[in-house]
């Protein structure tokens, strides 16, 4: 695998790969052509169809890496053929991968690369995080690569590996819980003016599934030198500061007092935490429930994920929502909705989503999530969303 974001992989990159005399392993393979698909349905075209789905899945399943087009065995650039259609081969291919691969391998990229007067293609396969990963259609099989090219899982490797993928989930929502309780108890990076509070975390799974800091220092040092974090209403609330802590980076809004009204920690891992104690105020003797902040929520989590996309960590992503603080708590007067009741619970410890793909549609992604909470205050589902399902805020 070329270790460079492949936007960034340009001709040269790949003549000193073939300089170096870069043999296939078990993140690289060379193809001298595009998998010769046909509208045919034959044996040969079967055997075509399982090489590819194969290929593919052998790399998601194992540590993910690129398959680069246009290069022959003896590592030489051959280039694609003038007739090649490298959009419409990568459109067949993806169709064909979604209908016979279960689950779905997402985060597949390609792109494009001139060689001198020669084109190559690179498609790179990220490691999966839904593996292991089965192809289908004719045969039901599970394939991983290593050193020596792809091959068939064995019964005590399928065991492995179904195991793992249930073992990552539940680290990230064991991690998840963990910080949920430190919030709790006031444990968190700045103290917060209010105890009722929003809070949103991302956790990009490929850092918990390598065990190692997705950022580096220079990277976090960058997150204050450019303000690139920011927090819920960003500016809105009070003067807005960064810092660098032990975690990773911090920003922050705070009042004339000191204390932050809302913060965004980015951590080392790549996984982020942004906290408001605005959404939830007194009044009344009552706890009030701001419905604007779903709006705020989407827009805030898309800015985050573009933002890891920018660093290039990519998803899968696990999303969750979590109200803390909130026994009591009622809707808004101009909720437009029937009277509900308070929230009988203390914290709505919501269900978490994935993000398989970025770019996603958010306020689909959020709707049930956003609607626990409606009908934790005995309303049947959030007022800012139609009929349909399609996202429309209510304007005072």
């Amino acid at each position: 695998m070329i270790r460079k974001p492949l936007a960034q992989i340009t001709g040269d990159d790949i003549l000193a790969l073939l300089d170096a005399g870069a043999l296939e392993s078990k993140t690289l393979e060379y193809k001298e052509v595009l998998y010769p698909f046909s509208r045919a349905r034959d044996a040969d075209q079967e055997k075509i169809r399982q090489e590819a789905m194969r290929d593919i899945s052998a790399l998601a399943n194992a540590e993910g890496g690129d398959i680069i087009f246009g290069i022959n065995k003896k590592i030489e650039v051959v280039g694609l053929r003038d007739k090649d259609d490298p959009d419409a081969f990568v459109d067949r291919l993806t169709l064909m991968l979604d209908s016979n691969v279960t689950p779905k391998i997402a985060g597949i990229q390609h792109r494009l690369i001139a060689c001198g007067d020669k084109r190559v293609l690179i498609l790179r396969v990220p490691k999966s995080f839904a593996a292991p990963h089965m192809v289908g259609e004719t045969t039901n099989s599970f394939w991983a690569r290593s050193t020596t090219g792809k091959r068939q899982l064995d019964v005590t490797e399928l065991r492995y590996a179904f195991t793992t993928a249930g073992v990552l989930g539940d680290r990230l929502r064991d991690e998840r819980g963990r910080r949920l309780r430190l919030i709790v108890d006031g444990r968190t990076p700045i103290e917060l003016e209010y105890t009722n509070r929003v809070v949103l975390h991302i956790f990009p799974l490929q850092a918990f599934a390598s065990n190692r800091p997705m950022l580096s220092p220079d990277q976090i040092a960058t997150f204050r030198r450019n303000r690139r974090l920011k927090t819920f209403h960003s500016g809105e609330l009070g003067s807005e500061s960064w810092l660098i802590n032990f975690d990773g980076a911090l920003a922050y809004q705070s009042t004339q007092g000191g204390r932050a009204q809302a913060y965004t920690q980015v951590f080392r891992s790549g996984a982020i935490e942004a906290v408001d104690s605005t959404f939830i105020v007194e009044g009344n003797g009552k706890l009030w429930f701001n419905s604007r902040y779903e709006g705020e929520v989407v827009e805030t989590t898309r800015s985050y994920l573009e933002l890891l996309e920018s660093l290039e960590i990519h998803p899968p992503y696990l999303i969750a929502l979590s109200l803390v603080g909130v026994n009591g708590m009622v809707m808004p007067e101009d909720h437009g909705q029937s009277p509900g009741h308070m929230v009988s619970e203390t914290d709505l410890v919501l269900p978490d989503f994935d993000v398989e793909t970025w770019p996603l549609d958010l306020h689909a992604a959020f709707k049930p999530v956003f609607d626990m909470v409606w009908q934790a205050m005995g309303l049947e589902c959030s007022p800012n969303y139609d009929a349909a399902g399609r996202w429309a805020p209510r304007r005072k």
